[in-house]
């Protein structure tokens, strides 16, 4: 066994397996979410916000664990991301922001299904 070659091979293997296993239990968390809040009303709002959400998740989750990357690997990946990008600060506000966005979201849709009930129970009356 060559510990230089099987290193950084293993290596990416264990963080690919970090970065699909976060994004599992992340959408099997907002599933759980979806299926006690969503009626036939709003369960398009809610592919949607999912979708968004998702969309922005994923690529976070990739360049935070690049941090774990050896550095030939990462020099890479971040050529691809943009070499003029600051990543120490990307690590230390992305907690703070996609809390911040999620909780933006989830009040919009508490909202939107608030403002569409109270739109049904005046047209009702």
């Amino acid at each position: 066994l060559d510990p230089v070659y099987w290193a950084p091979v293993l290596s990416i293997v264990f963080v690919s397996y970090l970065v699909f296993a976060n994004t599992r239990t992340f959408i099997s968390r907002i599933l759980v979410l979806f299926r006690q809040l969503a009626t036939s009303v709003s369960s398009d709002l809610f592919v949607l916000v999912l979708a968004e959400v998702m969309a922005v998740y994923f690529p976070a989750c990739v360049i935070l664990l690049r941090i774990w990357l050896p550095e030939a690997y990462r020099g890479e990946l971040s050529s691809v991301l943009g070499e003029d990008v600051d990543f120490s600060a990307f690590h230390r506000h992305f907690d703070f922001v996609f809390l911040l966005s999620s909780t933006l979201s989830a009040i919009a849709i508490v909202l939107n299904i608030l403002f569409r009930q109270r739109r049904t129970y005046i047209a009702d009356t």
